[in-house]
């Protein structure tokens, strides 16, 4: 992670992975102040000051750190010579993904759809690699939970990838007509994601 706590240790493994200095970003102290402040109710200096304080690590970086802002979002992307830094936090990782895939210039991002099941991978192995086969223009992906089912008690979660919503959404279909109805328990979107840039 890049924030404020003990366990954000990310900027100081890239900094030591790329050899550089840690250093403190004035700019990112001048941003976050900015957002911070904007929180606070009273207004007092005390609170301003306590945030002040909560904040300085996420202002200790490797040297040479760019901020890539982005209009109308809160937070800038990190990068540090060709290392972009990137938060833990899902719905904030996802942001900046898309972020990231604007500055590299990707095309359309991958569409995805989840697919849970309540049978394990083996009795899916025959549907999925028929299936697979057939929609070579997508990725299916096989994600067996042996001991726990934590998301609503399926014991496979098959993720479909592509760039085509239309050969993604074939893809399950034929999918599920190839598995026992009995055995799904959801199909629904995944999360969208930028795809990779055109290599020149």
């Amino acid at each position: 992670g890049i924030g404020p706590t003990h366990d954000d240790v990310t900027m100081k493994a890239v900094a030591q992975g790329l050899g550089v200095g840690m250093a403190h970003s004035t700019a990112m102290e001048h941003h976050l102040h900015k957002l911070k402040v904007g929180v606070i109710q009273d207004g007092s200096e005390k609170g301003i000051e306590d945030l002040r304080c909560s904040t300085q690590r996420m202002c200790l970086m490797p040297e040479g750190t760019e901020l890539l802002m982005e209009e109308g979002k809160d937070y800038p992307l990190l990068r540090c010579k060709n290392v972009y830094m990137l938060p833990g936090v899902p719905q904030f990782m996802r942001q900046q993904l898309l972020h990231l895939g604007r500055v590299l210039g990707c095309h359309a991002p991958f569409v995805s759809q989840r697919v849970g099941f309540s049978v394990d991978e083996t009795t899916l192995a025959q549907a999925l690699e028929q299936t697979a086969k057939k929609f070579d223009q997508v990725s299916v992906g096989c994600y067996p939970y042996y001991e726990q089912h934590p998301d609503r008690g399926a014991r496979t979660i098959v993720v479909v990838e592509g760039r085509c919503r239309s050969e993604v959404d074939a893809c399950c279909e034929a999918l599920l007509e190839r598995t026992p109805k009995t055995s799904v328990l959801f199909s629904e979107p995944g999360s969208d994601l930028p795809s990779s840039p055109t290599v020149r």
